[in-house]
């Protein structure tokens, strides 16, 4: 990103780019204590088999209650100097310890009415980490634990992130900003996770400030049969339920829904409940005391289910409640969203370099109020940049490209290079390949595969890479076997390759983008079977789309050995870089 509005068009004048970093210029503290935490129900026992009487006390495991009991245990002492992450380590900076009965400190806590309980809270002296270590880290020091310092940063990290929750807002247990907050007609809302990490470098520390986006439930979005609506792009206000959802597409919801809180008829605790799966069967096949859902609902409750229903939520006691009387408690983080919504979330929340400045900058503002005014981190004495670290630049012209029968060299247009009708500067031959469906017959039929096997081999010729056979071995297999079917295309390949010459090329037809398939199948065909694979989607085989085959034979040709083009410029003949200096190329195609 570029702090002047216009990228330099000269090569010989200097900008200066904005990064992501702040620069940390003290870390005042001379150390920083680490204790080890642990908090017990003491009305509550972990699972017992034996017959021996209870278990140990049930470990507290939620962060909010955490923090809560936490607090309470060492409010008006000097223990509340310590920052706590809500999960296991509270940090300080001065030896609490010093005050205690030994390297522990024990306190038992009362609940309350939002958290009953009596609560037993230790402390340990977990170790502690010499700042100086870091400065000398940075300055090239190699007698520094790399270890020693990693955990220091991880500490350094965490302490930052819980001191920026006062302005944050905390939804689901993580804390987020509604600054640029996006609305979307998907259901949810995007908000922003501030993400912040620690990097030693060449003489200085840095704070890297990145920001996620999170899609929270919009606040048009009362219940989860609201959300279920949106998830499979139904009209909430339709009499009709549309056509019947299979089992797998209820899977996927339940998965966007397990975890959330809501209010349900007749709770008997303050607060929501968790939903912890669906009902497998429709609403109107169950039952509750002997009595079909809805018929419970209005005799019990007075509440009319609406005749729409199609599944009930389970919550952790196991009670049945219909979607529709599943109430949100407030807005919640969606732990996954449905192919449309991910359609959505994704284009929205890749924002354009102004606004994404906008967004970084202030969450780097955050960290700068919040090592200036936070009670807690006050101790540590960190001190962070006012802004985001700059770092001197050139813009470098796109290089022009030189292929084997270009008359000239093809330079840029519009921030690419037009190769169409000319050949590649070192093609391969490819003597020995094969493909290998693994979508079905139906969705690939063999005449297809050929069709598309015979593209490749014209364009190819076109473009300086050959096949030696021009309709090679069509191969079926399944995705179950991802192994077997490798094998046998190989077998096929080298059958009617010439000299029985092993395959160099097997090119896969996939069902779908699924990364776990893509996965094993590179696994499989590099590291079992030594081939080379070309992935292509079914739907891209069954068409012929000039640009696309294209784009996958200059893959193939870099795979097998092969080079595209040359660059007639380099970085040299533009700017004089410094070797001395740490330099970063960035290049985007």
């Amino acid at each position: 990103m570029s702090s002047t509005g216009d990228a330099a068009t000269s090569t010989e004048e200097e900008i200066r780019v904005v990064t992501n970093f702040l620069q940390v210029s003290a870390i005042g503290c001379k150390r920083i204590h680490v204790y080890l935490v642990e908090i017990t129900n003491k009305d509550a026992y972990e699972d017992n088999d034996s017959s021996d009487g209870p278990g140990a006390h049930e470990q507290v495991r939620e962060p909010a209650v955490r923090s809560s009991v936490f607090a309470k245990a060492v409010a008006g002492t000097a223990n509340e100097h310590l920052l706590f992450d809500g999960r296991e380590y509270a940090y300080c900076a001065s030896k609490m310890h010093k005050t205690w009965d030994g390297k522990e400190l024990k306190r038992d806590v009362d609940g309350s009415d939002d958290i009953p309980g009596r609560f037993h809270v230790v402390l340990r002296v977990h170790r502690k980490y010499d700042t100086a270590l870091v400065e000398r880290f940075c300055n090239g020091d190699a007698s520094v634990p790399q270890p020693v310092v990693q955990g220091f940063l991880f500490t350094l990290d965490t302490i930052l992130r819980y001191a920026l929750r006062p302005w944050l807002q905390c939804v689901g247990g993580r804390y987020l900003s509604q600054h640029a907050a996006i609305t979307t007609d998907a259901g949810f809302d995007i908000w922003w996770e501030y993400r912040l990490a620690m990097h030693p470098t060449h003489s200085r520390l840095l704070l890297n400030v990145s920001a996620r986006a999170v899609p929270v439930t919009a606040s048009g979005v009362k219940t989860l049969g609201d959300l279920s609506d949106l998830f499979f792009d139904r009209n909430s206000n339709s009499t009709a339920s549309g056509p019947a959802k299979t089992d797998g597409e209820w899977a996927k919801f339940e998965s966007c829904v397990r975890g959330l809180s809501v209010l349900i008829p007749g709770a008997s605790q303050a607060g929501g409940v968790r939903v912890a799966g669906l009902a497998t069967k429709h609403t109107r096949e169950l039952q509750i005391d002997g009595l079909p859902v809805a018929e419970h609902y209005r005799r019990v409750h007075g509440i009319d289910v609406p005749a729409t229903s199609e599944r009930c939520a389970v919550t952790g006691k196991d009670v049945l409640v219909p979607l529709e009387l599943c109430v949100l408690e407030g807005r919640q983080v969606l732990p996954q969203l449905s192919k449309r919504q991910r359609g959505r979330l994704m284009p929205l929340s890749a924002l354009p370099p102004p606004q994404r400045l906008e967004l970084l900058r202030h969450g780097a503002q955050l960290v700068v109020r919040a090592c200036r005014e936070s009670r807690l981190l006050g101790p540590f004495k960190l001190q962070v940049g006012d802004e985001l670290a700059t770092a001197p630049a050139h813009v470098l012209p796109a290089p022009q490209m030189q292929l084997r029968q270009a008359a000239a060299a093809v330079s840029a247009a519009s921030g690419a290079w037009e190769l169409d009708g000319q050949q590649v500067l070192e093609g391969v031959q490819v003597r020995s390949w094969t493909v290998l469906v693994l979508a079905s017959a139906q969705a690939v039929g063999e005449s297809q595969a050929r069709a598309f096997a015979v593209q490749l081999v014209k364009a190819g010729s076109e473009m300086g890479i050959e096949f030696a056979q021009r309709v090679p071995p069509i191969v079926y297999g399944s995705v179950q076997s991802v192994e077997q079917a490798v094998e046998s295309a190989c077998a096929a390949a080298q059958r009617v390759a010439v000299g029985n010459e092993r395959a160099q090329l097997v090119v896969c037809v996939l069902p779908s983008a699924a990364a776990a398939l893509y996965g094993e199948i590179k696994r499989v065909a590099l590291t079992r079977v030594g081939v080379h694979t070309q992935c292509v989607l079914a739907a891209n085989a069954r068409g012929y789309r000039p640009r696309l085959v294209r784009g996958i034979l200059l893959k193939i040709n870099t795979k097998l050995g092969g080079s595209t083009a040359s660059t007639r410029q380099t970085a040299a003949d533009t700017v004089s870089l410094l070797d001395e200096e740490p330099t970063m190329v960035i290049s985007a195609d």
